[in-house]
């Protein structure tokens, strides 16, 4: 154990004999019998959002709202009679989908539209938090936050109750002894999928969060420091290694509007896995990151391009500025997970300006050094913002730099445009190299029913952004135009209570001047009066260029491809609930493909739920690239899965079982090469056929203490792994892959907050 390490379990050891002051005068229980929220501000005016009828709704809903010393605390009565279905599945921390009847509130704490906070919390006591954008409909849920929240039930009603520190994210000091922030409430009704909210807010509107209730509360600061000590013991059953970690996360907040945090020795390893992913293209999978550090109050350094949403290989896998599973990444001398000595955030606002800065090193001669800082002037309903990022390779002998201007301008509730300019500066060695990007979009709501939207960019062929964020290709330029709108007011024997539909155009090239295949999307979604739905989409492209499948070996003409998908899913009724799709789409040079995916969970009880997810998929003109200007069209049969399962015995509790596979093989049918024009010609180059099995399989347990203090007990096995000219069929390779070892660990790891 190195001395460093030394250090800091003799620090954690020592804290863990010290007392944990806690203060608060509200009891959190769901019962609501404080005196303070006789006083509290009080909203009930709630419409149905979903559909998007603004009727008023069948059940009433009370939002009071408090300010006090300890933070924000809101209440959430929802009348409900027993002889309505309530729904009490238990979740893990930020499920997508709760299957049980639920409460959202979405905070703007600076009241300026920019980002929002959401604190969700379920019937059962499960919850999800997470941020996002004035451009984003859905919420980012990598974001943890600490906070309180109970609930209770009565038999014709049931109430949330929610306590938000101060400190649970920067806020701008306005000086004044009052502050207004922007608060937007939902209820869910699980039995019918429909959705009450205050106020009448639409979310595709382009600047929905304008529409949140202005609250006006006491302006209170707050002064807290967070110190989580940890300790991981992690043993490799592959390399018969043994490894004792210790470090220590210390998070300073010495008012709502300046805060620093910084981590030494961390532990950045995943307690979450990834999905498994096949990827026989050009272009790099993104991963999501849940790494603690990277995730609170990460908001104002999301800084993703506008425009950019489609045509073109590759363009549909968004661009991010910083992309922080770049931090402790592969290590540059070879792909080992590189160790990070020590990173530091500082986030706070200072007038109109809010700032942040970011900064990591990883450890010894090889590892990178990451920088980045942000400025950002947000108005009422518009914001600009710089950004500057600077990575520093010193085994590559390569550093790279990238700066950002970004804008965001409201009209009124219709309009939003908004847009970035960028430019990046790489050194390697003596050779510099200087790229650009700009992108714009325009967004146009006609009414509660009817959204427009349309974007143009343009990346050129030197633009790197890679070291520190994400972009999936440069050297493009794209136009999208898209139209979404709703159908509501259907009679109530349809069964159909709204339709959404959406239809897209999008056009690129490289900018050489090579077109790629122009695309039509036509999408539909039918909500169901039952809480049941069903989507449909086709889809058209033409001709064009696909100029990255020969990995730089010359342009590759694609012939006018079709394609659908139709699917049905439920809500959970008793103890099932089930989804099944079906696709067709032309692949390849000629040949179509097909597939379907069926997804059930059953829950033998609300507290332990079974999922089994499952797609396989076929396509009898695979278009892969060989090797130099050959590609071959290959037979492809492949299948991929999910098999999981949660278990809440008890609060605080949580365990989780979860068994990934993906297998693929692939016959060879005809080889190709790339003549004139891009068009493929058929030869006779021998080609090899191909098989590739992933499997991965995790058993986790936590346990939370309480507040930033928790114990995980992980054991993970899984691999991949490649075979030329297989003889084995589809289900031989899923068996296969079950026996990989590329990884087999058990982790234990225990962290306490102070």
């Amino acid at each position: 154990m190195r001395i460093t390490e030394k250090v800091i379990l003799f620090v954690i050891i020592h804290l863990l004999f010290i007392p944990g002051i806690v203060s608060a005068s509200f009891n959190m229980d769901g019962h609501l019998d404080e005196p303070e929220w006789a006083g509290a501000q009080s909203y009930s005016k709630f419409v149905v959002i979903e559909p998007m009828t603004l009727a008023t709704p069948t059940y009433g809903t009370e939002v009071r709202v408090i300010a006090t010393e300890e933070g924000l605390a809101v209440a959430i009565i929802c009348e409900q009679p027993s002889t309505i279905s309530r729904t009490h599945t238990f979740t893990s921390r930020d499920a997508q989908e709760f299957d049980a009847d639920n409460v959202s509130v979405l905070i703007d704490f600076d009241g300026t539209a920019k980002t929002a906070y959401e604190f969700s919390v379920s019937i059962t006591g499960s919850y999800r938090d997470g941020t996002t954008n004035s451009n984003a409909i859905f919420s980012n849920t990598d974001w943890d936050g600490v906070w309180q929240r109970a609930v209770y039930e009565e038999p014709e009603r049931w109430t949330v109750e929610i306590l938000l520190p101060w400190s649970i994210a920067a806020m701008r000091d306005n000086g004044g002894k009052t502050r207004k922030i922007g608060m937007f409430f939902k209820r869910e009704i699980q039995e019918t999928k429909q959705i009450f909210g205050y106020p009448a807010v639409i979310q595709m509107q382009p600047n929905s969060m304008n529409s949140f209730a202005k609250v006006e509360i006491p302006h209170y600061t707050s002064q807290q420091i967070d110190v989580v000590p940890y300790i991981t013991v992690l043993s490799d059953r592959v390399k018969d290694d043994l490894e004792k970690k210790a470090g220590v996360d210390i998070a300073w907040k010495p008012s709502n509007k300046f805060q620093v945090v910084a981590t030494f020795n961390p532990d950045f390893g995943q307690v979450e896995s990834d999905q498994l992913v096949i990827n026989f293209t050009a272009f790099e999978s993104f991963f999501s990151d849940k790494r603690p550090f990277f995730t609170e109050n990460q908001a104002i350094f999301d800084v993703s391009m506008e425009g950019g949403r489609g045509g073109g290989p590759g363009s549909g896998g968004g661009t991010q500025l910083i992309y922080t599973r770049r931090i402790g990444g592969a290590r540059d001398d070879n792909m080992e997970p590189s160790r990070i000595e020590g990173a530091l955030k500082v986030i706070g606002s200072e007038g109109i300006v809010n700032y942040g800065v970011l900064a990591a090193k990883e450890t010894d001669e090889v590892g990178k050094t990451f920088y980045a800082g942000r400025v950002l002037i947000p108005g009422n309903n518009w914001s600009v913002g710089v950004l500057s990022t600077y990575v520093d390779r010193p085994y590559r002998d390569r550093t790279a730099v990238v700066n950002s201007l970004d804008y965001n301008f409201g009209f009124g509730k219709s309009w939003r445009w908004a847009g970035q300019f960028m430019g990046s500066n790489v050194a390697v060695s003596s050779d510099r190299t200087t790229g650009y990007a700009i992108s714009t979009s325009l967004d146009y709501t006609v009414s509660k029913d009817e959204h427009y939207s349309m974007s143009i960019s343009r990346i050129d062929n030197k633009f790197e952004i890679n070291d520190m964020g994400f972009l999936t290709r440069n050297d493009i330029e794209q136009f999208s135009i898209s139209e979404n709108w709703q159908v509501n007011g259907f009679s109530a024997d349809t069964g159909i209570s709204s339709m959404n539909w959406n239809l897209s155009c999008d056009l690129s090239r490289n900018t050489e001047g090579d077109r790629f295949p122009a695309r039509i999307n036509l999408m539909g979604n039918a909500n169901m009066r039952s809480g049941a739905g069903a989507m449909f989409g086709i889809n058209y492209s033409t001709s064009g260029f696909d100029d990255r499948i020969s990995r730089e070996n010359g342009l590759v003409r694609i012939n006018k491809r079709m394609g659908g998908n139709v699917s049905y899913f439920t809500q959970r009724q008793g103890a099932w609930k089930e989804s099944i799709g079906v696709r067709v789409s032309q692949e390849g040079y000629e040949g179509w493909g097909g597939g379907f995916n069926l997804d059930t969970v059953w829950y033998p009880t609300d507290t332990l739920n079974l999922n089994l997810d499952i797609g396989p998929n076929w396509c009898r003109d695979w278009l892969v690239w060989v090797k130099g200007t050959q590609l071959g069209s290959f037979s492809r049969s492949q299948v991929s899965g999910t098999i999981s399962a949660n278990w809440f015995p008890a609060e605080g509790h949580e365990f989780r079982l979860k068994a990934q596979w993906a297998a693929v093989r692939a016959e060879a049918v005809q080889g190709h090469h790339i003549g004139e024009g891009g068009r493929l010609i058929p030869d006779n180059e021998p080609m090899n056929d191909f098989a590739q099995t992933n499997f991965g399989l995790q058993f986790r347990y936590r346990y939370e203490i309480g507040p930033l203090s928790d114990v995980y007990f992980v054991y993970s096995r899984g691999g991949s792994k490649q075979i030329n000219n297989t003889e084995q069929d589809i289900l031989e390779l899923l068996g296969d892959g079950t026996n990989l070892r590329n990884s087999d660990q058990i982790l234990v790891k225990i962290r306490y907050g102070f």
